[in-house]
């Protein structure tokens, strides 16, 4: 049975945001006049000491409210829409103003979001086209960086719109130079007006992928803060707090981008009359200075800052902190009563440090963005030392197992409330139980009285030969090991032989030789065995965290390296070698292969011609070529011989992201290569890794129509899974969703005219069919590239033979390339890496315009061009690309042979892919190319390929 929360439930206002906490703030402040006590400000600008109160909060937000509809903003609402409209971003260092500027965007009907002022200019465009922004509120330093975005963008945003916080330049508007207007506020909202509204969108950590637009409405804002009360109500009853004489001062670090450290300054200082005292970023020193300078009495931080105050701070007498590098540098922190710890999973043991080094309680929250930061109340650590916290009023959770069977063990967390958000910007409501609860991704336990339980994410648990292994287990244990200062775990190899890795920070104390101590020690601790990693790294060089804890840089891909018996098979010689080539060639020909052994068939064999007619023509007429399933044959994938085929061609799998695999994906695939033959390697054959590698997702490759209608090559095409080129085919196949996709190799016969050796080049710009079809289907896009295609084959060149085969294309649709490999027709012994970058979601729309398929495809070349980046200088370090992707990709390495100083050598490639140049230089690339084809003809098995020597 679900659980539900020990407080009672509450009526939850019907209002707007703005209305509720302006009311709240107003009564608070009439009583405060009453009582002849002296109004406190809002919020304190600690690097600075500016300061802002109520009054002049409202005035400046309804003139910003007043400038926003005098630009077009208004009340406007749609419930089932995913894509909210008249959108203003902020784009600004820490400012007091924010909560001026959050007011009187919600006032005018808008919504509002705020964008990490680190953010470079095609960061920054890309939020504000997610966003679809109608206006920018924006700090003088970063107006550069915003223009640029801008027209990244090809957004529409008039300089009137670009609102500057601070200072005034032209043709921007300040917003101190606002005229103050009439009081401005939303029309009275009706109960589905309030629980659809967006208010705000706030974007996830990115921890497991790309960010996610989290939109929030105003009954989540609202019933957040009224179930908070009876939080903490029950917080000040524990840690006899609370005074009505007194205005907290409450101390917060974190970003206001991040929706905990927004909802702090924003929403928390008017609804409970705290002062928060806000610092741009957490840098110790200044943090335990501003602490002593304001009198603060609560502080509002996430493990990550506890885990510096630790480490770099030391008591020093009852009442100071003094800096461990600076002995003599003491701050008083006798004015702090308590402290709140949120944004990522802390161990109890270390809370429990934390406590005893600054003398107070710390309190304890769960809670994710979609459910608005917190989801449960905080609770002393001392009451239940392993609960992260207890249900907030209105509340309900359950745990539910692998097969969403609910149970008290541990499994995936749901939850249900008033707070949850609306769902995911252009990508509908989330993952959510048949029952409506939301499905957090947190692996929890929750007992019968509602204590909650954590241990990390069900995505990071690690699948052993042995069973499961929760990282956050293993990194708890190694924290508490003297000799480790900060700790990773994470699996590496294929789901179900998995291997626990360990990523250590030793203490400055330790040497390379406690990692055996280590080992031991957690041996004897967990009784698991597995090899440490260590990276004994400066703190300057670690991997950057985030204010939260959590990572901020892109997390690290997914690689599914060849089985051993694969790579076993590939380095030997002999009959072995001989099978893996005859096979490898017989696969890339098959194309003709077969339909000449129709023909011969039909010319030689007179009785047979009637059947095979009829056959013939079942080939043509059949529907199962665009039917949207295929054919798809389990046994023809299983087949022996697939692995001579793998054993030739070793295929390396990169996976940026998991995908979910109740959703559809358009793979956009480059380059196309001579024969298309890697995607005969890698979806045709079990043996690649792929059903693995994108767990429970279906994928289809797109085949041109005709060539599915040959015979024979028709059988093969659909027991692979191929479907028709055609529009119905495609769309009838993203239609199913649970895992079906296609795979679409984007440049088509174009782009195989282009396949040379060492050589990169995409013809990309025109292409835009296949993002048309995923819009049209709602199905994200998966850039998708394969190092190592292009050099199976490479393409003959000359002139007047280019001529031709061009108008031959133009005419027929098809390209006719000659081309040579070893020996002619052998295709090249090549290992290739595919990589799949993090999908790119869109907006289902039945009839795309033409602005939207351009925006889209122009993401789809920019995420290209970053995978492509991101993976060359590893997978393909003889590849550069010049120029702009959305054109050509062409690699740089390939320079000309009319150069008088040029040379060329050969290189080797072994069977662990380490390259070895061969002996002497030549005048020509082609003098090189005819010598590394002696070399193969020898019988050496490895690759070889020529490389200019400068």
């Amino acid at each position: 049975m679900p659980v539900y929360s020990a407080f009672p439930d509450i009526d939850i206002p019907s209002k707007d945001i703005a209305t509720f906490l302006l009311e709240q703030a107003d009564a608070r402040l009439a009583k405060a006049a009453s009582n002849g006590d002296k109004e406190q400000p809002l919020a304190i600008d600690a690097t600075t000491g500016d300061y802002i109160y109520l009054a002049e909060t409202k005035q400046m937000a309804n003139a910003i409210a007043g400038a926003l509809v005098d630009r077009g903003f208004s009340f406007q609402f749609d419930p089932a829409s995913f894509q909210p409209e008249n959108v203003a971003v902020v784009f600004s260092s820490a400012d007091i103003r924010f909560i001026a500027i959050n007011l009187g965007v919600l006032m005018a009907g808008g919504v509002y979001t705020a964008v990490d002022p680190h953010s470079e200019a095609e960061a920054l465009a890309q939020r504000l086209m997610d966003v679809q922004a109608k206006a920018v509120f924006v700090s003088l330093d970063l107006v550069p960086r915003l223009m640029d975005a801008i027209q990244l963008a090809h957004l529409d945003i008039p300089s009137t719109n670009v609102f500057l916080i601070q200072g005034t330049q032209e043709p921007f508007t300040s917003i101190s130079m606002l005229k103050h207007q009439k009081p401005c506020a939303l029309p009275t909202l009706s109960a589905e007006q309030l629980a659809n509204k967006v208010a705000l969108i706030t974007f996830s950590s990115g921890t497991t992928g790309k960010p996610k637009g989290i939109m929030l409405s105003h009954r989540s804002v609202v019933s957040m803060y009224a179930v908070f009360g009876s939080a903490v109500a029950y917080r000040d009853t524990l840690t006899k707090y609370h005074s009505m004489n007194k205005q907290h001062k409450v101390l917060s670090a974190f970003p206001l981008w991040h929706i905990y450290g927004f909802a702090l300054l924003c929403y928390q200082s008017l609804y409970s009359g705290c002062c928060v005292v806000q610092l741009p970023e957490f840098e110790l020193t200044n943090y335990l200075q501003a602490i002593e300078q304001y009198r603060v009495d609560r502080l509002v931080a996430a493990p990550s800052m506890l885990h510096t105050l630790l480490a770099k701070s030391a008591r020093s007498g009852p009442n100071h902190l003094a800096i461990k590098s600076d002995p003599k540098r003491k701050f008083d922190i006798s004015s702090v009563q308590t402290m709140s710890c949120g944004g990522a999973h802390t161990p109890p043991f270390k809370l429990e440090q934390y406590s005893k080094h600054l003398s107070i309680p710390i309190l304890a929250a769960y809670g994710q963005s979609e459910t608005l930061a917190m989801f449960t109340c905080v609770q002393m650590t001392k009451d239940a030392p392993s609960a992260a916290c207890v249900l907030l009023s209105n509340s309900v959770a359950k745990v539910v197992d692998a097969n969403g069977q609910e149970t008290r063990g541990y499994g995936e967390l749901c939850v249900y409330g008033p707070s949850l958000m609306k769902g995911y910007l252009c990508r509908g409501k989330g993952p959510m139980t048949k029952d409506g609860f939301f499905r957090t991704g947190d692996y929890a336990q929750l007992t019968a009285d509602g204590h909650l339980f954590l241990r990390g994410r069900i995505d990071e648990i690690i699948h052993t030969h042995n069973g499961q292994v929760v990282p956050v287990d293993i990194e708890n244990e190694l924290a508490k090991h003297p000799a480790v200062e900060d700790a990773a775990v994470i699996g590496r190899g294929c789901k179900g032989d998995q291997q626990p890795i360990a990523f250590l920070v030793l203490s400055p104390a330790a040497t390379i030789k406690s990692l055996n101590d280590i080992e031991q020690w957690l041996e004897q601790q967990l009784g698991v065995i597995f090899y440490l990693f260590s990276h004994i790294v400066n703190k300057a060089s670690m991997t950057k965290k985030d204010t939260s804890g959590l990572s901020d840089s892109m997390p690290e891909p997914m690689v599914f390296e060849p089985s051993k018996e694969i790579m076993a098979l590939s380095q030997k010689g002999g009959l072995p070698m001989v099978l893996q080539t005859v096979v490898a060639t017989m696969f890339a020909w098959l194309i003709i292969i077969l339909p000449a052994t129709f023909i011969l068939l039909f010319v030689y064999i007179s009785w047979a011609r009637i059947p095979l007619a009829i056959y013939a023509t079942y080939c043509y007429l059949d529907p199962s070529i665009s039917n949207g399933v295929g054919r798809r044959t389990e046994w023809v994938r299983r087949l022996g011989i697939w692995k001579y085929v793998n054993a030739y061609f070793p295929v390396r799998l990169v996976v940026e992201q998991r995908l979910d695999p109740s959703l559809s994906y358009v793979f956009g695939v480059s380059p196309h290569g001579i024969l298309c033959f890697s995607g005969q390697v890698l979806i045709g054959s079990q043996e690649s890794g792929l059903d693995e590698s994108l767990e429970g997702i279906t994928v289809h490759p797109i085949v041109l129509h005709h060539a599915l209608q040959l015979p024979l090559f028709h059988e093969y095409g659909l027991a692979l899974g191929s479907l028709s080129s055609s529009r119905e085919s495609i769309r009838r196949c993203l239609a199913h969703g649970k895992g079906d996709s296609v795979a679409i190799v984007i440049g088509g016969a174009k782009e195989s005219l282009h396949t040379n050796r060492g050589e990169r080049k995409l013809v990309l710009q025109n292409r835009k069919g296949f993002v048309r079809e995923a819009i049209i289907a709602g199905a994200p896009l998966v850039p998708t590239f394969i190092f190592g295609e292009n050099d199976i084959y490479s393409q003959l060149e000359h002139p007047l033979l280019r001529k031709v085969q061009l108008w031959l294309q133009s005419k027929m649709m098809f390209a006719l390339p000659l081309f040579y490999g070893r020996f002619g027709i052998v295709p090249r012994r090549t290992p290739l890496t595919v990589v799949f970058g993090s999908p790119i979601m869109v907006s289902k729309t039945a009839s795309p315009t033409y602005d939207q398929i351009n925006e889209i495809h122009a993401r789809y070349l920019n995420e290209l061009r970053r995978v492509y980046k991101r993976f060359q200088p590893k997978y393909d370090p003889e590849g550069g690309v010049k120029g702009n992707a959305g054109t050509r990709m062409q690699s740089s390495n390939k320079p000309s042979d009319s150069g008088k100083n040029k040379s060329f050598v050969v290189y080797r490639i072994d069977t662990n892919g380490v390259e070895h140049p061969v002996e002497g230089h030549y005048a020509t690339r082609e003098e090189a190319e005819k010598v590394a084809e002696q070399y193969e003809q020898l019988g050496h098995k490895n690759g070889y390929y020529v490389r200019s020597a400068s």
